[in-house]
């Protein structure tokens, strides 16, 4: 039986929703939402789907995020619109000037600072600053009893909690209404707090942008760092210091997977450290908790999974790197300890950052200990440091490849999301991996009349090519060898 009513569960979320509408109703014209709050990270999603709406219009209240939130606050509050406007240039260019390289930040701000200049999208701030309805409308241009048109009222703002996008997603109720009298009852509301806020105004739109780094014509050397950065990420950049406990020297192939490995923790929430036996894991992986506490703050919290066999090896290398009293240890087989608050184990939620030793034994989804090692990493933060969102997970493993493509797909989902991927070029791992676990075990299954193995190392060097390269860091000791530097 069919409801009005979704909550953001099972797939049946708002963004679904939406987009839904955005397919279905052939004349959808405008859109209009009144939200309490507004994140432009939700609008960038939302976006895609209103790109032939001919018009949309946001009035939110005045939990509105960064980019706009102090430009209104002086809007607002200040009676001098000179002293308004400097304020407002201001905010709108440090906004800009800090938000560092990353490709999908400076999109975001182009397309929504475009969309305001460009009249695509207008918003106002209710004047009364105390608004807390939630409700969409999408309309034909012209709305009647025999014209379609519905109104989306509930908990969701426009958020990509709110919409659902985040896994898991956030518990939201909302009711879908198509009723003529609801939704004119609802486009009547929308029309009178409307006319009632103040437009947030972009007119000096061009001078601005043209003082930050968007605006300018930037030279050949600063396109070639650009590069770099884009191919190699923030380690081109990189120069952080590390003080190493006495008797441990200055190894640069170990200095560099620090600095690789902790940029893929900020970017992926997690990566494979998979440097074969004798190029020191223990060592990178210690160097990396030590700064991943240092920029993160003191009340960081770290969690060691390693196999019984060295436990030793663990405990003394973060007792020489200064990390024994933020870090606790626990076997790969006594996880159950932490989720049932047994012997002085912190709650699951405490811990920031987890690394597991041989993390290859926890490659099978159907184990109870994949399970329990799953839960614990994607259960959310309780006290987010300076480094915020997701728990930041180290998978060892002097083997990676030696697993199934659906084992692959296992490790990966401790720190991916596995339908909304960080990796650029998948967004799902799930619809990625998918055929390539059909090809194997179709190939597997017919290996009684002889494996070809040309077929086994295609499906392997598109997983490495297109996913493990972007989150794996792996030498051999050839490598090491063979680059002068090292």
């Amino acid at each position: 039986m069919s409801s009005k009513f979704f909550t953001n569960t099972e797939n049946n979320t708002l963004f679904k929703k939406f987009e839904g509408i955005a397919q279905g109703m052939a004349n959808f014209h405008s859109f209009h939402a009144v939200v309490g709050f507004f994140r432009s990270s939700g609008y960038f999603e939302l976006r895609k789907l209103l790109g032939d709406v001919k018009e949309i219009q946001i009035l939110v209240g005045i939990n509105i995020d960064n980019i706009f939130r102090k430009h209104n606050r002086a809007m607002l509050m200040l009676g001098k619109e000179d002293e308004a406007k400097s304020i407002y240039s201001q905010d709108f260019i440090d906004d800009v000037q800090t938000a560092g390289y990353a490709d999908n930040i400076e999109k975001g701000i182009l397309q929504l600072l475009n969309d305001l200049y460009t009249d695509k999208v207008v918003m106002k701030i209710h004047a009364t600053k105390n608004l807390h309805a939630k409700f969409y409308l999408c309309l034909p241009e012209t709305h009647t009893q025999h014209s379609g048109g519905c109104v989306i009222m509930g908990s969701s703002n426009i958020s990509e909690a709110g919409l659902g996008i985040t896994q898991p997603p956030r518990y939201e109720l909302n009711v879908e209404m198509r009723d003529y009298d609801d939704v004119a009852f609802c486009k009547d509301e929308f029309d009178k707090l409307w006319n009632e806020a103040d437009t947030i105004t972009y007119n000096d739109i061009e001078k601005l942008i043209k003082k930050t780094h968007i605006g300018n014509c930037p030279t050949p050397y600063e396109l070639y760092i650009k590069v770099l950065i884009g191919t190699f990420g923030n380690q081109v950049e990189d120069d952080f210091p590390i003080a190493l406990p006495d008797g441990f020297s200055e190894l640069k192939y170990q200095k560099d997977a620090e600095i690789e490995g902790y940029q893929m923790l900020l970017s992926h929430n997690g990566f494979f450290l998979a440097d074969v036996v004798g190029l020191g894991k223990t060592v990178v992986a210690a160097r990396i908790a030590k700064r991943f506490v240092e920029a993160n703050g003191r009340n960081t919290n770290i969690l060691i999974v390693y196999p019984p066999a060295v436990e030793s090896n663990w405990k003394d290398t973060f007792k020489l790197f200064g990390l024994s009293r933020k870090t606790q240890f626990v076997s790969n087989g006594s996880l159950s300890h932490i989720l049932e608050g047994k012997h002085n184990y912190k709650d699951k939620e405490e811990f920031d950052l987890i690394i597991v030793d041989e993390a290859h034994g926890f490659r099978h989804e159907t184990t109870g200990s994949y399970d329990e090692l799953q839960i614990i990493c994607k259960s959310p933060r309780q006290n987010q440091g300076l480094i915020p969102g997701k728990k930041k997970i180290m998978l060892l493993s002097a083997t990676p490849l030696n697993n199934r493509p659906e084992d692959l797909l296992n490790l990966l989902g401790l720190f991916q999301d596995k339908h909304r991927s960080t990796i650029s070029g998948i967004t799902n791992l799930q619809k990625f991996f998918a055929p390539l676990i059909d090809s194997y075990k179709e190939i597997m299954k017919n290996r009684k009349t002889g494996v070809n193995t040309a077929d086994i190392d295609n499906i392997y060097e598109k997983i490495r090519n297109q996913v493990l390269d972007f989150v794996t860091i792996r030498r051999t000791r050839n490598n090491i060898w063979n680059a002068h530097e090292y």
